[in-house]
């Protein structure tokens, strides 16, 4: 591609405020015409640079069409920015204790679970009916979904007899999960790009360690005295954990290959299920106090900082450096924060905090903040290539646009 042409895409895409895969969706059906177009008149007999001008005087001035398909694409940015926030929304109503005050304690608590996945599942079928495939902003439910399916599904048992049977069920787990990143990593390694994937590969292998090493912190905390035994006992439970960890992040991949970093927002929002059922921040609380309002706040916080701000964040960002931070930094505030409410509201009570709770907070919260931003990375260099075109030009919202749309538009 000409200079010229490069300088003029670039200047459409200033003025497009619409999500990254749109935009390379629409940048790529302009260039598409663009060259198709310089091909016309080359053929005609004119030279490739008179070509090139005479194309892009044709099409517009550049500004001026970029600022029409902003008005054409930017509006439903929003739109796609509520739908991949609505499962949050839905959470945040649940545990904040909305659902239980309009419909009462029974029946709002038991739609704040079986709800979630049902505004999950709709949120998914709306992107797949709407552009063809798994859309971006569909990427939070597919993750809340994923965990929250998984999670009904029977753990490994440590009374079967025999010490294979415990843990063969995780083995099993971790091996499928080994062979979609494989096979993930291999069309990876395929693109057009002179980037390596060693680091990747070396990141997913310390994913793997941070998921085999932190759940040992308890034992470290309370200083088993049997350490051997506590480790055989715990190696089933470890491994499957280490399993709920790896499958947003595996299953994730194939989408990194599609979205890059972007594909992170559906881990985030996957280990957003395992915060609010084992960690539960406000579990316990008003045993010990009767601030009903830190309660909520507690139980708020991880729909707020998993489910709401990085889809937000992600989605209206441009850079692959401002997404990267919108996947860690509000899990780290929102766990943060999680354990200095929870630190002031529990002063003076039977289970004040101490240091062995603050390093079980820190290793626990540690674990998460250390897989996000693996994660991200690795998404990173799987990723497709900035330059690379777009797999496929969908007709719907996200980015198709065709050229004689364009032009009656210009013309009225």
């Amino acid at each position: 591609m000409s200079e010229e042409l490069a300088r003029y895409l670039r200047e459409i895409a200033s003025q497009l405020d619409v999500d990254p895969w749109s935009e390379r969706e629409i940048l790529a059906e302009i260039q598409d015409h663009l060259q198709e177009a310089v091909a016309d008149l080359e053929e005609q007999g004119r030279s490739r640079k008179e070509s090139v001008a005479l194309a892009l005087e044709r099409f517009g001035e550049a500004r001026e069409v970029g600022r029409m398909l902003n008005r054409l694409h930017g509006e439903s940015l929003w739109i796609k920015v509520g739908l991949a926030i609505l499962p949050g929304l839905f959470a945040l109503a649940s545990v904040g204790g909305l659902l239980s005050a309009l419909l009462g304690a029974r029946i709002g608590g038991a739609i704040g679970h079986t709800g979630l996945i049902g505004v999950c599942g709709l949120v998914i079928a709306a992107g797949l009916v709407r552009e063809r495939r798994l859309a971006l902003w569909s990427y939070p439910a597919c993750g809340v979904l994923l965990l929250s399916m998984w999670w009904g599904m029977p753990w490994p048992s440590v009374d079967q007899t025999g010490s294979f049977w415990p843990v063969a069920p995780p083995l099993l787990m971790l091996a499928g999960l080994g062979i979609i990143a494989a096979l993930a990593a291999y069309r990876a390694s395929r693109w057009p790009s002179p980037r390596s994937l060693r680091l990747g590969w070396a990141l997913l292998g310390l994913i793997i360690l941070v998921a085999m090493v932190f759940p040992a912190g308890p034992i470290v905390v309370n200083r088993h005295a049997d350490w051997g035994s506590a480790v055989l006992t715990m190696l089933p439970l470890s491994l499957w954990w280490m399993g709920l960890l790896l499958l947003p992040v595996v299953i994730g991949m194939p989408l990194a290959l599609r979205s890059g970093v972007v594909a992170g927002l559906m881990v985030v929002a996957a280990l957003y299920v395992l915060v609010e059922v084992i960690i539960d921040p406000a579990s316990g609380i008003l045993i010990f106090t009767s601030d009903h309002a830190a309660a909520r706040v507690l139980s708020s916080l991880p729909a707020l900082a998993f489910l709401i701000v990085p889809p937000v964040w992600v989605l209206l960002s441009r850079r692959t450096k401002v997404r990267f931070w919108g996947l860690v930094l509000p899990p780290i505030l929102g766990l943060l924060s999680v354990s200095v409410i929870r630190a002031g509201v529990l002063q003076g009570t039977a289970i004040e905090y101490g240091a062995g709770r603050w390093l079980t907070d820190f290793l626990a919260g540690a674990q998460l903040v250390v897989l996000f931003a693996l994660t991200g990375l690795i998404y990173h260099r799987i990723g497709p290539p900035e330059s690379m075109r777009a797999e496929s030009m969908q007709s719907g919202a996200s980015g198709s646009m065709s050229w004689s749309c364009a032009a009656n538009e210009r013309r009225a």
